[in-house]
């Protein structure tokens, strides 16, 4: 019987430290032709489906759950936040949709930011109100510029400089122009 009981206890003292790492990361990359940064965000699905069920307050399965993509999106507004650098409203996340397996998720969306925008401030607060210790990696590109940026519940947000398209100087225009009425 002690035996039972023994193993029984190391069974479920296994079974909580199955997932001990509390990471998610996020490729980011800013999309110059349609001024948009498309996120790809991968995390556990045990996580998403325990944060989606405590801000839902009933049952999620990400598979099976009608509204889910519904709850996951308005669960991104929440902590997946986009601004223009000095402003206070959240740029709009444009949900594209999500893969899940058994043991991951990845969450598909993208923000579109205002023309002439010069820098970008990047809240990303996934899980951290309900894991201690949660650190989100994202990794960004900007055409040939990348930046891996660590996010944690001490430095949740981080501005992001954004490179425009160049434009050409007007004396190498004008050239080109008459080069091509030869």
């Amino acid at each position: 019987m002690k035996t039972i009981v023994a193993l029984s206890l190391l069974l479920v003292a296994s079974v909580a430290q199955a997932h001990p790492f509390h990471v998610s990361y996020a490729q980011v990359e800013f999309n110059r032709k349609s001024n948009s940064i498309e996120v790809a965000l991968h995390t556990h699905a045990i996580d998403l489906e325990r944060v989606l069920r405590e801000v839902s307050g009933k049952k999620v399965d990400l598979d099976r759950t009608k509204d889910v993509d519904r709850l996951i999106q308005n669960y991104l507004k929440k902590v997946f936040l986009v601004r223009q650098a000095g402003k206070k409203k959240p740029l709009a996340i444009k949900w594209i949709g999500k893969e899940t397996t058994i043991k991951s998720s990845w969450l598909y969306f993208e923000v579109l930011i205002p023309k002439g925008t010069k820098s970008i401030e990047m809240s990303q607060q996934l899980f951290f109100k309900t894991v201690q210790k949660q650190i989100n990696t994202v990794n960004f590109r900007d055409g040939k510029k990348r930046k891996s940026i660590r996010f944690t519940a001490d430095r949740p947000r981080h501005t992001l400089h954004l490179e425009q398209a160049k434009k050409p100087p007007v004396k190498a225009a004008k050239k080109v122009v008459r080069k091509a009425k030869k």
